[in-house]
């Protein structure tokens, strides 16, 4: 039997994204999710009326161009980060970049060289840099340890990563550009509204979801034919997109088919992670400073509700993290840096508390390309080595960093069943095929 529908594989932001394109084409998908609720690490959970994300998310103006091309608007306030503070030698400050002007662990010296190289990275091209690590690149621009931990501490912020010697100058450097371009936004309602936004275009235009719906393996031999149910059941498809899976899940489904990834998605700097902490206060403290980077050390602090609607009355929503810079460090340890750091910046936190979790190791981003490989050594979404499997996520295809990978790839690998059935009507085929890359 065959059909043209088009199973997407796993309800994250890639698989909705793709789902969602596809229905506004009016093309028949379906997207089968494991978990009872859609959307993955981009999900938002309500505690007493707060409305908290798993870490701190933000979103980058590349990506709301992304979601309006298939329907979806957001709101919410952007980032004003030049009001925060910068954490240096374990004292706070003010943050040393023009209007703010005050005690800064910059001298006015410092702060005219960081803003001359800020500004060639508005004019150069980032793509550019494949060849360099994030590291030797701040190497490159700063003469001084204060500029240097500056640099570093915004190339942490944008890329959500402090491995910088690992980490290609492409991806950090890019996305500070694009942060500079437009301060990142801050959702209301929380990140769950892109997930909420992205499921009913796939609704409106036929698009089914189900939940708690697990596939356990693909159907078919050199073309893709449909997926298994953990239930025993099979669904039957022309195309199926993995969306959102690991690259060892994602492999492992191809492996029944004869599929397989190209080296390119082993052959990285592995995960990114980071350590979370999801607070929601009563009210800020007196005195309060509602946003703080560290300059020497990988953290970060920002009261996202001062910026969107996410939380009741005068209560408060702030999320910390202490990304990832490959230092062994207990869990004890790591929530005992960003408490430290939420005692200076808002003392008194406790009394306020309301709630918090704490998530040791989140994964920022799947796969993290090596210094001189970049972006463009990702897997395509058309690696999957069978006719009919198509590939999205994080860790997918050329385009973006964070959810900007999984939304453009997301998007590419439905423009690749678009594509396909286009071909198969020209030829009078009943089903599309879509052919593996070489």
């Amino acid at each position: 039997m065959k059909t043209d529908e088009t199973i997407v594989v796993g309800g994250g932001i890639a698989g909705l994204m793709c789902a969602a394109k596809l229905a506004n084409a009016g093309r028949r998908v379906t997207v089968l999710e494991a978990s009872a609720a859609l959307g993955g690490r981009a999900a938002t959970y309500e505690e007493q009326g707060y409305r908290l994300n798993f870490g701190g998310h933000a979103l980058y103006w590349p990506d709301e161009k992304r979601l309006r091309a298939v329907g979806v608007r957001i709101s919410g306030g952007h980032l004003r980060a030049d009001r925060g503070s910068v954490l240096w030698r374990g004292e706070l400050s003010a943050w040393p970049l023009p209007p703010r002007v005050g005690r800064s662990a910059l001298g006015v010296t410092e702060r005219a060289a960081l803003l001359r190289v800020l500004a060639g990275v508005l004019t150069r091209h980032p793509e550019r840099l494949t060849d360099q690590s994030a590291a030797d690149w701040i190497d490159a621009h700063s003469r001084t340890p204060g500029v240097a931990g500056m640099l570093g501490a915004l190339l942490r912020l944008s890329s959500y990563g402090a491995r910088l010697d690992a980490m290609p100058a492409e991806i950090a450097v890019g996305m500070v550009r694009a942060a500079a371009v437009r301060p990142v936004r801050y959702l209301d309602g929380g990140w769950v509204s892109i997930v909420d936004g992205l499921a009913a275009r796939v609704r409106a235009g036929g698009g089914r979801i189900e939940t708690s719906t697990r596939v356990t393996g693909l159907l078919g031999e050199e073309q893709v034919r449909g997926v298994c149910i953990a239930d025993g059941t099979e669904r039957l498809a022309g195309s199926v997109v993995l969306a959102g899976l690991s690259p060892t899940r994602t492999d492992r489904l191809l492996a029944n088919v004869g599929g397989a990834l190209p080296p390119t998605a082993t052959v990285t700097g592995g995960r990114v992670t980071a350590a979370c902490l999801d607070v929601a206060l009563r009210r800020l403290p007196a005195g309060a400073i509602s946003f703080a980077l560290g300059l020497d050390e990988p953290l970060y602090l920002s009261t996202h509700s001062r910026y969107a609607t996410l939380a009741p009355g005068e209560g408060a929503v702030v999320h910390l993290m202490r990304y990832d810079d490959g230092q062994p460090q207990s869990d004890t340890e790591m929530r005992g840096h960003l408490e430290r750091l939420f005692d200076l910046a808002q003392p008194g936190w406790r009394d306020e508390l309301i709630h918090a979790r704490f998530a040791p190791r989140m994964i920022v981003d799947h796969l993290l390309p090596v210094p001189g490989a970049g972006l463009a050594s990702r897997p395509d979404i058309t690696d999957a080595g069978v006719a009919g499997v198509i590939l999205a996520g994080d860790w997918v295809g050329p385009a973006g960093w964070l959810v900007g990978s999984s939304l453009a790839s997301g998007a590419a690998a439905a423009d690749a069943v678009l594509a396909a059935a286009t071909t198969a009507r020209r030829r009078g085929s009943p089903t599309a095929t879509i052919t593996q890359a070489a």
